[in-house]
């Protein structure tokens, strides 16, 4: 297989569709789907997205001259443009709009809905059970031009040697089928050495065929003759059972209520499709699932909203459960607000403050080891706990609910300015003590006295603190500065400081997770990374003994393989002209199950 036939094949649906970065139909996506969908991806309405895109500020930040300028740049360093342009799939764009009578920035976008649907089933093409997909998008007013475009491209294709075009009809639509041709001259025979010195490796194509039908300003692709069908023929106004009829993407939608994009997977089809069966296993899984509650699962989902609360951008997610069991039990535990406790510093970058019941660990895993249908497995997890429990279940007995874990960003920067812990709320420090007291030698701990309380410190500067309520987990200083912090009766910190008092405003209280990130402080340490990349790399490897010549070789490889490695990152005065200082998130336990949401914000909004 040849390298331009490997990178035809792979851009063989990108190439038919090169403008369009999502497809759909007059329907949506959910009403095409069959109901044993997998995952969704889906615009329902593509041109009211892409309006509310470019009013918002991310939208006012990419037509900025700047960043267009940089992303020349960034295409030009790159060599991205160039590489484009001198392959297979950039001279047949390039012939297809010669054909077309069109320049790039002419071909249209989608307007109606757009989207992608994937399942698990008999494949006609293959004769045997796999993947299958289909991907469609409404043109609208655009139609003609696209229709042109369409068959211009399909001209292209043609003229290919490596790839062969079969066209037909179907109910009205134009419909061909483009697959690669087999070409047996790179199997024949036994390399040589001469032979095997030019080799190289070349991965076989993702899709080596796809079918494309073109039917009322709408573009079907799919990965078999059925799947292609079926999307015409819904299109056509036929009544076909679908995703949409089902509970299933009522729930997406509800938990991502607003949004203009959402993607979901849908789980009782994914595990009926890639669990392995009982007749592989020779026992059922499904004892222990629902030990996990992971057979109440019904769907994972995350959506978009560019115009959500007061201007800022809503990223929301959604996990559909409404029978809250297991392992997905422990995490429905309510804060009453978001206050980082007085141990989080005024310095902290970064804050998730969550609850988990850590008391209902050891029961749940004992309930899944029980459920265990072979005797031999269960014994040998059995095992496997009982030691494990020996000295954690102390600990996780001793725990409350509430946990914040915490990075700072030490400047200056350097490769050690990113510092993590974590701090858990204790009701039972005796019980705590002796659980840590007890594995301290297996672990490598060293105790000493800190403030009146206890610090176990390990060789490599790990370090587990107790004292002021709390199990402290980190670095050996960050431990002692958080417990130093937490032991200030009264000391202001992140919670007291109005950036962070400005940003969760919006917040509500009684979430099971809170998150804060000073998003600003993060891409200026970004920026000192990629700008300092070759010192980092060269600190790392000598942390670890590497001699200079080998260093030396390790980041000139570095530097060859990175065509980027003189691009600059966009200045931080550019990103924070129109985007805020920070980010914010929450997550709430529903009737439904869970759902959450990112905030970002706009410089106005800061």
């Amino acid at each position: 297989m040849t390298r331009i036939r490997w990178a035809v094949g792979s851009a063989l649906v990108g190439a038919v569709v090169v403008q369009a970065p999502a497809f759909a139909a007059s329907p949506t996506i959910a009403q095409i789907a069959p109901p044993d969908t997998i995952a969704v991806l889906a615009v329902d309405d593509f041109a009211h997205a892409r309006e509310i895109f470019e009013a918002s500020f991310l939208g006012d930040l990419w037509r900025d001259q700047e960043m267009q300028d940089w992303f020349d740049e960034f295409l030009d360093k790159g060599g991205i443009a160039d590489e484009f342009a001198e392959s297979a799939p950039g001279a047949m764009l390039e012939d297809a709009l010669d054909r077309a009578g069109m320049e790039r920035e002419e071909i249209p976008m989608p307007t109606g809905a757009v989207g992608a649907a994937f399942w698990w089933g008999e494949d006609p093409d293959i004769e045997d059970i796999g993947l299958r997909w289909v991907m469609v998008g409404d043109f609208g007013d655009g139609g003609d031009a696209m229709e042109g475009f369409v068959e211009s491209m399909i001209e292209v294709v043609g003229d290919e040697e490596t790839l062969a075009v079969e066209e037909d009809e179907y109910e009205g639509a134009a419909v061909w089928l483009i697959e690669m041709v087999e070409d047996d001259t790179d199997d024949e025979g036994a390399l040589d050495d001469e032979d095997w010195d030019d080799w190289e490796y070349e991965p076989e194509p993702v899709i080596d065929h796809a079918h494309v039908a073109w039917i009322d300003g709408t573009l079907v692709i799919a990965g078999d003759r059925g799947a292609l069908e079926r999307a015409i023929n819904r299109i056509n106004g036929e009544e076909m059972d679908s995703l949409a009829d089902g509970s299933s993407i009522m729930d997406v939608k509800r938990q991502n209520e607003g949004a203009q994009a959402y993607a979901a997977g849908f789980i009782a089809p994914m595990l009926e499709a890639w669990l392995p069966d009982e007749a592989m296993m020779g026992f059922s899984m499904d004892p222990m699932l629902e030990a996990l509650g992971v057979l109440d699962l019904r769907s994972v989902s995350m959506g978009v909203r560019f115009d959500g609360p007061g201007g800022a951008i809503q990223q929301t997610y959604g996990v559909a459960v409404p029978e809250k069991k297991g392992l997905i039990a422990l995490f429905d535990n309510e804060l009453d607000s978001f206050r980082p406790p007085s141990l989080v510093g005024a310095d902290a970058n970064t804050v998730y403050q969550f609850g988990f019941d850590w008391s209902g660990l050891m029961p749940l895993l004992n309930r899944v080891v029980e459920s265990i249908p072979d005797e031999d497995m269960k014994m040998q997890a059995q095992l496997s706990l009982g030691f494990f429990a020996g000295g954690m279940a102390p600990l996780f007995d001793g725990m409350r609910p509430d946990a914040v874990v915490v990075k700072t960003l030490q400047r200056p920067f350097s490769p050690e300015s990113g510092k993590i812990y974590a701090a858990f709320g204790v009701s039972d420090e005796e019980a705590i003590s002796n659980g840590i007291t007890g594995m301290q030698g297996m672990l490598g701990f060293e105790p000493r006295d800190f403030m009146g309380n206890q610090i176990w410190e390990s060789q490599i500067g790990a370090a587990l603190g107790l004292g002021f309520g709390r199990l402290f987990v980190g670095p050996g200083e960050m431990v002692e500065d958080a417990m130093r912090q937490a032991g200030q009766d009264g000391a202001a910190g992140l919670a007291d400081e109005d950036l962070f008092i400005r940003s969760t405003s919006m917040l509500r209280g009684g979430g099971m997770l809170y998150t804060y990130q000073n998003s600003r402080e993060n891409y200026e340490h970004t920026l000192w990374t990629m700008n300092n990349l070759e010192a980092i790399t060269r600190a790392n490897l000598e942390a670890v003994g590497y001699d200079e010549e080998t260093i030396q070789m390790i980041i000139d490889e570095q530097r060859e393989g990175n065509p980027f490695a003189e691009l600059e990152m966009p200045s931080a005065e550019l990103i924070y002209r129109y985007v805020g200082e920070t980010v914010v998130g929450e997550a709430h336990s529903t009737d439904d199950g869970f759902r959450s949401r990112s905030l970002f914000f706009s410089a106005d909004q800061d």
